[in-house]
């Protein structure tokens, strides 16, 4: 059995543990999926699997399967994507493995279930053209929709890898009265009026590399994809 990321890398030692029951199956599978730690909800966030993989609690492990790829000596991916999705339904059905979880899907209704998703904290939804053939990379048959949020933060630093090229801005939010840091941002950065701004903020710091710290007077509006548990963005 192998476990190979997105990149290539083998990560079988580290996520192994979920797939117990198929070592013992002698079937040749090719699963895609993503693995994470879910809740007593079932809801995943990032940082319970930062948590889980630091404190060796593989137990907590749970593979997220969304596509079948290849079964017993015939490769799939020419066949459409409900026909490979019943299969690996029947096949994890028979195999029985608590850990690795199938992840259903309904046709159409999109928006609806996008709220639903949002409602209980978790991370967004994938869409996936009906009848579309599976495509390892990019492709126009399937989208990613993100669960966001939009704040009023104030900036206090900035950093750049290079003249007029802007790295992040690390920002800070109001809670309770007290100026408390809230993460980075690092997209988004064509507004207008944005790089007249900067040259202001270059201006103060002359000579500065790394992060520059700035008197917290810039206040932008941000739209991010969640929070880690210590509250940045």
């Amino acid at each position: 059995m192998k476990l190979i990321s997105r990149n290539g890398h083998d990560r079988t030692p580290v996520f192994r543990a979920p797939f117990r029951e198929l070592l013992s199956c002698r079937r040749e599978i090719i699963i895609d999926g993503e693995m994470a730690v879910p809740d007593d909800r079932g809801v995943t966030h990032i940082d319970n699997l930062h948590d889980a993989i630091v404190g060796r609690q593989t137990d907590r492990l749970a593979y997220f399967a969304f596509d079948l790829l290849y079964l017993d000596g015939h490769d799939l991916r020419r066949y459409p994507i409900e026909d490979r999705k019943g299969l690996l339904r029947e096949v994890l059905a028979q195999l029985s493995c608590p850990r690795v979880v199938y992840i259903d899907h309904i046709v159409g209704r999109g928006a609806e279930l996008l709220r639903h998703v949002e409602a209980i904290g978790a991370e967004g939804i994938v869409s996936k053209r009906a009848g579309s053939l599976y495509n390892g990379g990019e492709s126009r048959d399937w989208r990613t929709t993100k669960c966001h949020r939009t704040g009023r933060f104030v900036v206090t630093g900035f950093q750049e890898l290079g003249p007029g090229r802007l790295e992040a801005l690390h920002v800070a939010e109001d809670r309770n009265g007290e100026l408390v840091a809230a993460g980075q941002v690092r997209f988004g950065f064509a507004g207008k009026g944005l790089w007249a701004i900067m040259d202001q903020l270059r201006a103060g710091s002359p000579g500065r590399y790394g992060i520059v710290p700035i008197e917290p007077w810039l206040a932008i509006k941000v739209k991010y994809f969640g929070r880690h548990k210590s509250g940045a963005i």
